[in-house]
Formats: structure tokens, C-alpha cells, sequence
């Protein structure tokens, strides 16, 4: 991989700097900031198998590891979306986090504080 800057995965949807969020299953580069350790040890992130074929939107460029994931980004970011009510918004939010706790756990007995 000479030459080649290693890739993530992003397995939770975050912020990653003031301008750079990034959402579940987008393919990602580390750029060597305070926190990069962390969110790799606690399971954050991934690193992309060396081959892994990725999928690329179309309307913004971003890449993702699997085309239903690509599919739910554009959906959700390159197409009108009807109103949710607060109490559906937050229904959405409860289902999408149980969902990441099924498919992507964080390693929390990874932290500082669990280690000692």
C-alpha cells in the first residue's frame, strides 16, 4: 500500500471536525487529528480492507461500503424529505440508535476510565 493513505470506515454517524461530519458506513481519511486513537479503539471507525469495492454517490462524491447505505445517504440528503413531527423525529432517532447498538457497538470497555 506504498503511496497509499489508509482508508476507514465510519461505523456511527459524527462530527469529525467543524466542517467534516460523517455518517454510518461512509468511507473515510483519518487526517491525523487529537482524537483519531480513540475513535479506532472505542470503534468509531474501521480500517477498509485494501480492496473492499466501494460505492460512490453521484450527486456529492462520497463513498460508502455497501450501496444500500449509499442509497439511504442520497435519500436522505439529495431529496426533499416531508416533515416529521418532534415526537416522530424522535421516534426516528430511537430506532436509528438501537439499530446502530445492533450492528456497530462501541467498544466502551475500551476507555480510559473502564482500563484502570
Amino acid at each position: 500500500m506504498a503511496g497509499k493513505q489508509q482508508r476507514y470506515w465510519a461505523r456511527r454517524p459524527m462530527g469529525y471536525t467543524d466542517d467534516e461530519a460523517w455518517e454510518h458506513g461512509q468511507v473515510v481519511a483519518l487526517r491525523s487529528m487529537g482524537n483519531d486513537e480513540k475513535l479506532l479503539r472505542l470503534g468509531y471507525v474501521r480500517p477498509l480492507d485494501g480492496g473492499a469495492q466501494t460505492f460512490q454517490c453521484a450527486e456529492c462524491g462520497k463513498e460508502f461500503i455497501e450501496a444500500g447505505l449509499r442509497t439511504r445517504h442520497g435519500d436522505r440528503a439529495h431529496r426533499p424529505q416531508s416533515a416529521l413531527n418532534p415526537l416522530q423525529e424522535d421516534e426516528r432517532a430511537v430506532r436509528e440508535e438501537r439499530f446502530l447498538e445492533q450492528v456497530a457497538p462501541l467498544h466502551l470497555e475500551q476507555t480510559a476510565a473502564s482500563r484502570r
